[in-house]
Formats: structure tokens, sequence, C-alpha cells
């Protein structure tokens, strides 16, 4: 059985994270706080329509729609230029790094370990979407 606390390993500690990328995420969950709860199903269908969506909204979807399932703690994300990085933001980034790479046991995996089984394809969808949103060069230049 693999304990909880070899998570955070998952993003290897020699490997320097992508710190426009958190900063942005980390912005974006703030923001997120602030706006009314969504219902993750209706986010993803908003946003299945148009595939082209920018990273912001993608973002917001996904923190809203987290912050929206019952029994899954709230995420906890560090102001932008703070040093250290939270267990939240390692799961977060090992995720993203996963959905990029198309690596889908990796991210089946960190699905299951921490969001609820109804929830797994819609919280999957959006972390894929923001991946390559994330990855397009117009966001690359914006941060």
């Amino acid at each position: 059985m693999l304990a909880l606390a070899h998570l955070p390993d998952i993003v290897s500690p020699e490997a320097e994270p992508d710190r426009a990328r958190l900063a942005f995420l980390r912005v974006v969950s703030a923001r997120s706080n602030c706006a009314a709860r969504a219902d993750l199903f209706q986010a993803c269908a908003a946003l299945s329509a148009d595939p082209v969506r920018a990273a912001d909204t993608l973002a917001l979807a996904l923190f809203r729609g987290l912050s929206g399932l019952g029994g899954v703690p709230k995420l906890k994300l560090y102001q932008p230029a703070a040093p250290e990085l939270s267990f939240d933001e390692r799961w977060l980034l090992a995720a993203l790094s996963a959905a990029e790479r198309d690596d889908t046991d990796s991210l089946a995996f960190l699905l299951r370990r921490r969001i609820p089984r109804h929830a797994q394809r819609n919280i999957g969808f959006l972390l894929k979407a923001l991946a390559r949103a994330m990855a397009a060069e117009k966001f690359l230049e914006r941060v």
C-alpha cells in the first residue's frame, strides 16, 4: 500500500517546479475563493464546446469545481512569490505534468488519491485542457 507521505515525491525534489505556472495557479486560486461555486458538470460542458478557452477560464473552473466537491479539503496554495510548495501545489503540478505528457496512468493515480470517483472524469478533463492551454505559446508569452 502506498503511503500518502510519498505523494509529494511524484514531483521530484531535484526538479525545480515551473514557478511561472505555479504563480499563475496561485493567483487564479485566490480569485476563485471570491467567486460563487460552480457545478462541475456544467463547467465541463461549457468548456468542451470551445476548446480554445484561455487558461484563466480553465483554472478558475478547476478551482471552483474542486471547492464544490464534498469531502475534498480545500486546496492550500501559497501566495505567488512564496518559495515553498504545499502538498496541494505539488499534487497539482504533478497532475498537470502527467496530463501534459499524456501519462493517463499517472493522472488516474493522482485523481484516485484525491478526488471522489464521481468527479474524477470531470476534474481529469479540466486538468488535461488546462495543461494544453498552459503549453500554448500565447500562455507562455503572457506569463
